[in-house]
């Protein structure tokens, strides 16, 4: 940086005589006469130095004036260029945090949904497991508890079987007029060894008669004396499952079904079934004589459904019993026993 020049200062005045002046002009007249070059120069013009305080003080001033607009002109620039020129360090941390963040949120991402499927996973395999459910009746309240039985369980060692934890058990016994299931005469010669309550199911078919379903049912099961009062399950496969029967050809088919067991064994059938069938076939308005066994595996069922069985689950799990590993359960209303279910 050019130091300020000290005003008033007689080392950096210049100043020449006329003597002195008159010397370089005749020096640099005799250098043109050895060079051509300088021969159609012109001359310089004389300057005269009249006035040579106020030379002095203008030159001053000139050069104080000058170095003050340069000293401003730095500093402006310096300032532009702090401006425009950000913190290199601020720069290089910023960049080196930007990564790590986006790195860190993917993988806090990645964990949120990695123990979200676990959970998901695990909780999938607790309820096909059948160690957990949706419903859990509280066992102080619904004491008695029993399972249902078809060919699919296999053979049943009735001996072990009966000393679980099951008050009643239900065979299928039926299905249609002409289906008797595979293994209910083993079921029920087996179970007739212990002293598990029993009773024996038929599967109402709605496309045929009821009265010939009806006999059906008395023709395969027989004498029913000391067993379970009769269930009809009218829970149907396949088309129904996704469109209901037509009422008015089910319902005096079912009634049928129901006067023809109630003459034979003095009793009416219990009628099992789900909420929906239930509230469409306006139970309550024909079938008063005939208890309800209702399947709600959800929740609880609707309190406005008088029922005497509940079955909550399809997938409980007991020993001594063949290729299936789940059975269906149910439970006995809180304020009945077994024994008045008996014939």
């Amino acid at each position: 940086m050019r130091r300020k020049p000290k005003r008033n200062n007689t080392e950096n005045s210049f100043r020449l005589s006329d003597e002195a002046r008159a010397n370089i002009y005749n020096e640099y007249a005799a250098f043109g006469e050895e060079e051509e070059d300088f021969d159609e120069a012109e001359p310089f013009d004389e300057v005269a130095f009249d006035d040579e305080e106020v030379f002095e003080e203008e030159e001053d001033l000139g050069e104080e004036s000058s170095f003050d607009e340069d000293e401003e002109s730095f500093d402006d620039e310096e300032e532009t260029f702090d401006d425009e020129q950000p913190d290199a360090d601020e720069e290089q941390f910023a960049a080196a945090e930007r990564p790590k963040k986006h790195i860190l949120r993917k993988l806090m991402i990645f964990f949120f949904v990695l123990a979200l499927l676990v959970i998901i996973v695990d909780m999938a395999i607790l309820v096909f497991s059948g160690e957990i459910w949706f419903n859990r009746p509280d066992r102080h309240v619904y004491p008695n508890r029993g399972v249902v039985l078809t060919e699919d369980a296999g053979r049943v060692d009735w001996i072990n079987f009966a000393r679980q934890d099951i008050q009643f058990c239900y065979i299928r016994a039926t299905k249609g007029d002409v289906y008797e299931d595979e293994r209910y005469r083993q079921n029920r010669a087996g179970s007739s060894k212990t002293a598990m309550p029993v009773g024996m199911v038929h599967m109402f078919d709605p496309e045929l008669s009821g009265e010939e379903q009806a006999q059906h049912y008395i023709n395969v099961c027989g004498d029913l004396s000391g067993k379970l009062r009769p269930v009809v399950d009218c829970r149907f496969s396949g088309f129904y499952r996704l469109v209901s029967p037509d009422n008015e050809k089910l319902l005096p088919e079912l009634r049928a079904f129901c006067d023809r067991i109630s003459e034979e064994y003095g009793c009416t059938p219990i009628i099992k079934c789900g909420e929906s069938f239930y509230k469409n076939a306006s139970l309550e308005n024909g079938f008063e004589d005939c208890p309800v066994w209702i399947v709600s595996e959800f929740s609880k069922p609707d309190a406005g459904i008088k029922h005497v069985i509940w079955s909550y689950s399809p997938r409980a799990r007991f020993n001594h019993y063949g290729k299936r590993k789940y059975l269906e359960i149910a439970v006995l209303d809180r304020d009945l026993k077994v024994e008045d279910f008996i014939i």
